[in-house]
C-alpha cells in the first residue's frame, strides 16, 4: 500500500466539506442576490468541483492499494490539481483580486500537501 497515495486520497476526499461549506455560507448570499440561470450558473459548476475532487479522492486510494497500474491515475491528478491552482491564481490575479488569494491560504496548503504527497508517492511506487 502506498500510504503517500492514502493521505492524500483522504485529504482529497474534504470534497464533501466542499460542498457543504457553500450549502451554508456560499449559496444563501449568492441565491440572495441572484436567481434562475445567473444562481445555477454558479451552483452547477461548484457542485460539479465537488464531483471532481470526490472522484480524485477515490482514485487516489485505489492507486494506494494497487501498487502497479494505477500510477497514471496520479499522475493525471497531480496535473488536474495543479492546474486547478494556477488557474484560479492566475483568474484572481488578472482581476486584481489580490485578497482572494491570501483568504485562500487554507486552500494552498490543502491542494499542495496533496500535490506533495503525489509527487513522494509517485517515488515510491
Amino acid at each position: 500500500m502506498n500510504l503517500y497515495f492514502l493521505i492524500a486520497a483522504l485529504l482529497l476526499l474534504l470534497a464533501f466539506a466542499h460542498t457543504r461549506w457553500g450549502e451554508q455560507k456560499v449559496f444563501p448570499l449568492i441565491k440572495e442576490k441572484f436567481t434562475g440561470k445567473t444562481f445555477l450558473s454558479v451552483y452547477v459548476p461548484w457542485q460539479q468541483l465537488t464531483w471532481i475532487l470526490a472522484l480524485r479522492g477515490l482514485f487516489m486510494f485505489l492507486a494506494s492499494i494497487w501498487k502497479q497500474g494505477l500510477a497514471s491515475v496520479a499522475v493525471f491528478v497531480l496535473l488536474l490539481t495543479m492546474g486547478n491552482l494556477v488557474i484560479f491564481t492566475i483568474l484572481c490575479w488578472k482581476q486584481g483580486e489580490i485578497k482572494l488569494i491570501t483568504k485562500s491560504v487554507p486552500q494552498y496548503l490543502l491542494f499542495g500537501a496533496v500535490i506533495i504527497l503525489i509527487m513522494i508517492g509517485q517515488f515510491q511506487a
